[in-house]
């Protein structure tokens, strides 16, 4: 069976689904931006292509992966507001 986890950062809604296969774990990783509603709305699927051994593993790695690509794209954004 696999898990499901939803978190929030920096205002982002994180939704991580475990993914047990064969004899390691990995991770589906969707993200919302803020005042996106993952009821109604389509998230964005993060890459996430690692394999841990289990999947309380998978989902904490998932998790980090998660967090790193918010901060990219909040630079992102700062860098092209610096821009205009």
């Amino acid at each position: 069976m696999s898990a499901k986890s939803e978190y929030e950062y920096r205002g982002w809604k994180i939704r991580i689904t475990g993914n047990t296969a064969g004899t390691g774990s990995s991770a589906m990783i969707e993200v919302w931006e803020p005042g996106q509603d993952p009821q109604r709305d389509t998230g964005v699927l993060v890459p996430f292509h690692k394999r841990v051994p289990t999947e309380p593993q998978a989902q904490a790695v998932a998790l980090q992966a998660a967090k790193k690509w918010i901060d990219r794209q909040a630079s992102d954004g700062a860098r092209k507001d610096q821009a205009k």
